[in-house]
């Protein structure tokens, strides 16, 4: 809106100048990715994404305000006394972090004008917990102190402990339950195989209630953040730190991301931080304009970017809640508000539990279970029940051997007594024995049971967690959401050989069958340590078929190396296979096993400590003449801008007349599937996304036709609003577009000039990059 004014203004410019000095402070991160956190896959983010709209949805929806206080230990890792921090240091940690979540930390009254307004508040707090697991009142609050010598744990010397060590020993034998800690590690040093210093990385939370978990979020052996000791609080060995690693770190803990999105002017998922082109080093001079946002420039005062700790200075209100969100719905997150830990009052017992299955042979008729007590606040006895199980039932505090002998889901429940009260907790195990199937044999891993029922595990290498099982949100060409897998990136079962078995299957009367599965797997290449190798290191995957529990077996398929890979070159990181790094392999069944009852097919992993072997759909099923679809389609166009539709229409053949029916599988768009043709599906987020479709003939799928669209992004168009005298002319400015069309007979240039004006005037501007528009108005 252009106003006319009839008289003069004074403007003063303001000028934010206390960043200006932190280019040049003693605590400088330097141009390096100094923060390890991993980033959260599009299935974490899609389920948040999810779980935020639909509480907008929700009728009285306003801005989450609720109060947390978040209970702290911080174990101190040492291996010498300089580097055991003092308690201090531990709490002038939670000084800043106190201070930065209420918005009132440093350079927070210093925020440019345009950003001063989305400062926010979070509501969230934290405190150093006064009471132990073991229901002792800690002499140190929120501290514990760890002696790496008497663990027998290596030095760390100068380059810190490794990332495998950190999380393979140092999380795994120190955590404290993290339904009811923030679990801190501060340890001398973190190493880093590219060279650059992590001064520290945190764990994304899991979402539950949703369909699928998301990959890389915390578990009970890892959840929390791990931080250099030099970089953590502000006096003692981190006096040159002003604490900011932390609030960074916790950050991601509570879901938040890099404001740039992690890639080249990518995105947040948060509205009110602007589009940076990637991330920001030391302390930019204001505003710094990238990607378009030519008003104020990069928020480079987050929390959330890589700027100089002495740069930081805000969580926006959307930053705000999103974190909210994820005290509500994450995992290890929404009960912390109901943790007692920082008071002194001891607790009555909180019962949990672990088991494990012991190994077994092929086709045993019974399995062996062993329960671990995990409760915490000291329970003082303990009582089992065993549902299904022998014995029934038991007093010990870690019962072993039980011994169930009937397939299906069982009750466990443990009930733990101390001086204040009495707490019970009931899980279901599921006990896998072998069955007997049907041919065809088709099996997704959709359901809800692992191994599915009728299947059975062979377990060799002596840890029975060391196994086959199933991952949410991945299955082959992005069709479902499961897939089996052997996930060798993290459990080493190097020289063993694992198996998975199908039902007893009968075969009789067969004179020909076929299996067929979908398989994905990529090498791992590069360091497992430090010094570690410098080549691929490949895993292998066999299948097996018997009809006597494998007591004898044939060998029908075996691929290693580059013949099982389905992703060349390998990968350093976990490799989580996209919807077009599948294949589908195909094997004949060996006649000495047609016309016979019981046959089993096995799946063996062997194991080189490499990369997740991926299998889904197995499916065995009689070679018979049956008519099959192949599946094809057309699609309006390949590009679309948001909130374009696009037309998919279906053109599958079969070997005879038409296909019985097809399912669709949208990304990204409005509707996640459907089984009609043609049809009109809106895309509204930029990206590219695989489209599928699936025939079906004779109740057989076809392999599935896939096709990558893209959205594009609109532009940012933006456009001066002047302020003129009446009888005058203003010359408009926009930007963020490559070409301009106006309202009004204004040229379609990015700066007209009007015609004269005696009364006020609103003019649109449409700006128009790569075919994609938006307005905006003066």
């Amino acid at each position: 809106m252009i106003k006319l004014i009839r008289y003069f203004l004074l403007i003063q410019c303001m000028v934010w100048a206390g960043m200006v000095m932190a280019a040049h402070n003693h605590n400088s991160k330097g141009n390096a990715a100094w923060c390890g956190t991993e980033v959260p896959s599009m299935t974490w983010e899609n389920q948040l994404q999810r779980i935020i709209q639909h509480q907008k949805s929700m009728p009285g929806y306003r801005q989450q305000s609720a109060t947390y206080n978040i209970p702290v230990v911080v174990h101190v890792v040492y291996f010498n006394t300089t580097q055991n921090i003092s308690a201090a240091q531990v709490q002038s940690q939670i000084t800043v972090l106190n201070n930065d979540f209420a918005g009132t930390g440093l350079n927070s009254n210093t925020i440019p004008a345009p950003f001063a307004p989305l400062l926010a508040n979070t509501n969230i707090t934290f405190c150093l917990a006064k009471l132990s697991p073991t229901n002792t009142v800690l002499a140190e609050p929120g501290i514990d102190r760890i002696d790496a010598r008497t663990k027998g744990w290596p030095n760390p010397g100068v380059t810190g402990f490794s990332f495998d060590f950190i999380e393979n020993t140092i999380k795994r034998t120190t955590i404290w339950d993290p339904n009811f800690y923030l679990n801190i590690w501060v340890v001398p040093g973190i190493q880093s195989s590219s060279g650059l210093t992590t001064l520290g990385y945190a764990t994304f939370p899991g979402l539950t209630g949703l369909d699928g978990m998301p990959t890389g979020a915390g578990n009970e052996l890892n959840d929390g953040f791990v931080c250099r000791s030099n970089y953590f609080g502000t006096t003692g060995t981190a006096s040159a730190s002003k604490g900011r690693t932390s609030t960074h770190e916790i950050g991601h803990w509570l879901g938040l991301r890099h404001i740039w999105g992690d890639d080249s002017c990518g995105t947040d998922f948060v509205d009110d931080t602007p589009t940076a082109l990637k991330e920001n080093f030391r302390c930019p001079t204001y505003p710094h304009r990238t990607c378009g946002n030519t008003t104020s420039g990069d928020m480079f005062m987050n929390f959330m970017d890589y700027t100089d700790d002495n740069c930081m200075a805000l969580f926006t209100l959307d930053q705000k809640a999103r974190m909210q969100t994820t005290l509500q719905f994450g995992d290890f997150r929404k009960n912390l508000v109901n943790s007692p830990v920082c008071d002194t009052v001891k607790q009555k017992p909180f019962a949990k539990f672990d088991f494990s299955i012991g190994t077994s042979a092929a086709c045993a008729t019974s399995k062996t279970y062993s329960f671990t007590d995990k409760s915490i606040f000291a329970p003082t006895s303990w009582s089992w029940t065993f549902e299904g199980g022998t014995p029934a039932t038991s007093t010990v505090r870690n019962p072993a051997n039980v011994v169930f002998n009937t397939p299906g889901i069982h009750n466990v429940t443990l009930t733990v007594t101390n001086a204040r009260g009495t707490h019970s907790i009931t899980k279901q195990i599921y006990v896998p024995l072998v069955g007997v199937g049907t041919v065809p044999l088709v099996e997704g891993f959709e359901g809800p049971l692992f191994p599915p029922s009728g299947w059975d595990w062979v377990n060799r290498n002596g840890n029975p967690a060391v196994n086959w099982d199933v991952i949410n949100g991945i299955s082959a060409y992005g069709i479902g959401n499961r897939a089996m897998r052997f996930n060798n990136t993290e459990l080493d079962a190097r020289g063993f050989d694992d198996d998975i078995l199908t039902p007893k299957l009968n075969l009789t009367g067969i004179t020909g069958a076929s299996l067929t599965f979908d398989v994905a797997y990529a090498p791992y290449f590069g360091p497992l340590e430090e010094g570690g190798p410098d080549e691929s290191i490949f895993d292998t995957l066999e299948v097996y078929i018997t009809d006597n529990c494998l007591n004898t077996s044939q060998r029908i398929y075996t691929k290693g190396g580059t013949a099982l890979a389905t992703y060349l070159p390998g990968l350093g990181d976990e490799f989580y296979p996209a919807p077009n790094q599948w294949r589908r392999d195909s094997i004949v069944i060996p006649a000495a096993y047609l016309n016979k009852p019981n046959v089993q097919i096995a799946f063996r992993n062997l194991g080189n400590y490499g990369h997740t072997i991926y299998v889904d759909n197995v499916n065995l099923s009689p070679l018979v003449s049956v008519p099959t679809a192949t599946a094809s389609f057309t699609v309006s166009d390949t590009v679309v801008c948001p909130a374009g539709t696009l037309r998919f229409t279906n053109t599958s053949t079969a070997t005879v007349g038409s296909p019985d029916s097809i399912r669709w599988t949208f990304q990204g768009g409005s509707l996640a599937t459907a089984t009609t043709s043609p049809v009109d599906v809106v895309f509204n987020t930029p990206g590219t996304y695989t489209i599928s479709l699936i025939a079906y003939k004779s109740g057989l799928p076809s392999a599935a036709a896939t096709k990558t669209i893209r959205v594009k992004s609109n532009p940012t168009v933006t456009v001066t609003s002047p302020t003129i005298c009446s009888g005058g002319t203003a010359t408009l400015t926009a930007g963020g577009a490559d070409s301009y069309t106006w309202t009004g007979g204004l040229s379609a240039v990015s700066n007209p000039t009007t015609p004269v004006l005696n009364s006020n005037a609103t003019y649109t501007v449409t700006g128009t990059t790569n075919g994609c528009s938006a307005t905006a108005l003066s």
